[in-house]
């Protein structure tokens, strides 16, 4: 498995681009790194690219990253679009299901366009900086 993530417009747009298999204690690891991380608005908008990724997770891995999102970010309101392939369908759903709140909204799209146009974003630009994301982590790997 391989991410990575970046910070745009003053920390108000964080951009995440996942690559190869998923398992929990990656995901995990990845909302650790974040939650620290100073250049990340308190209430920034996510689009996290899982096109190209194969998940290796069960039902109560989603359930346990979901409560860890929600109980334990320093993150007081959130947005994410979450980018999927279809067969990632019903482990996204039940995601957004257990965090949808006042405060979180999480939806799974299916292309990129939806996802932007959604969060209303440029979805040109956001595909340019995700596949800037991607070249980076190939080069690094």
């Amino acid at each position: 498995m391989s991410n990575t993530y970046g910070i745009y417009n003053s920390g108000s747009i964080v951009l995440e681009y996942w690559e190869g298999l998923v398992r929990a204690e990656e995901l995990f690891g990845h909302q650790r790194l974040q939650e620290v991380d100073p250049g990340i608005a308190e209430h920034a908008t996510t689009i996290v690219d899982f096109r190209n990724v194969t998940f290796e997770i069960s039902d109560t891995d989603v359930l346990n990253f979901a409560q860890a999102f929600t109980k334990n970010s320093p993150c007081t309101k959130k947005k994410m679009a979450l980018v999927i392939s279809e067969v990632d369908w019903e482990k996204a759903s039940l995601y957004s299901q257990q965090v949808w709140s006042d405060d979180v909204e999480v939806i799974a799209f299916h292309s990129l366009e939806a996802a932007c146009a959604w969060l209303n974003l440029d979805s040109a630009n956001i595909e340019t900086k995700l596949l800037e994301l991607k070249n980076g982590l190939l080069t690094s790997a």
